[in-house]
């Protein structure tokens, strides 16, 4: 069932993409050009698949690992709350025992993919021209920020926004260049004269071009002090244990 559930919420983003398209092909949003991710695409797929394999005792294998192979598999997720109640349940009746397998992690992959991410932390004050809501001004933030990045060359991996102010507060997210935002918080906050800024920042590319371009973003929208503004590269992981 928890199959046929993701399968229907992927024909319902299907068709959104297909009123997206529609939208670009009509000249009513730009179509900005980007590199594509199909791993996500190719592991949920195979996962998608694996029960029937399973049947005819086939493995599925992706990028040299067997998926699911004599595991069951649970996903979960903080956000919509999907399979917590559930794994709330394995977890309580002891159904599942822990270690039953052991991961395998390349980290010589797993660091040359981290290097090549640009990071920013990035905290300000700003004082905007006019009283403005923190759904704007966060909405603003964010939209600029996808255009300036992707004009930049920087491809996103993540970018969050956090505005607060004395009326409210609004979180914006960005996973993709040019995709849409997931928003939350006090949409309907009243006009501020002052907002407590919170940008956190990956995309590929060159961490002080990315911390300059949310810099000069946040300047277009007023006065800013910037507090704290951290640029690196991450280091590579050294785990305590290896398998």
């Amino acid at each position: 069932m928890v199959i046929v559930g993701e399968q229907s919420a992927r024909l319902t983003r299907l068709v959104d993409a297909m009123f997206l398209l529609s939208r670009a092909d009509a000249g009513g949003r730009p179509v900005r050009l980007g590199p594509v991710y199909v791993d996500e695409m190719v592991t949920e797929s195979a996962r998608g698949m694996s029960v029937l394999a399973a049947a005819r005792d086939v493995s599925i294998v992706v990028d040299g690992m067997t998926l699911l192979k004599g595991l069951p598999a649970h996903r979960l997720s903080a956000a919509t709350g999907e399979g917590l109640d559930e794994w709330l349940d394995l977890v309580l009746e002891e159904k599942r025992t822990a270690g039953q397998a052991q991961l395998l992690v390349d980290y010589t992959r797993y660091a040359n993919a981290e290097a090549a991410l640009g990071w920013v932390n990035w905290h300000a004050t700003l004082r905007p021209r006019q009283p403005l809501s923190p759904a704007i001004v966060a909405g603003a933030l964010s939209e600029q920020l996808d255009e300036a990045l992707t004009a930049a060359g920087l491809s996103i991996v993540h970018v969050k926004v956090l505005d607060q102010s004395d009326t409210g507060y609004v979180r914006v997210s960005l996973t993709t260049n040019g995709d849409a935002p997931t928003l939350d918080g006090a949409l309907d906050a009243s006009p501020a004269r002052e907002h407590r800024l919170l940008v956190n920042a990956r995309a590929l590319g060159d961490p002080a071009t990315l911390a300059s371009t949310v810099t000069r973003v946040a300047e277009s929208l007023g006065s800013i002090e910037v507090f704290v503004q951290e640029a690196f590269r991450p280091d590579p992981p050294r785990p305590e244990r290896r398998g």
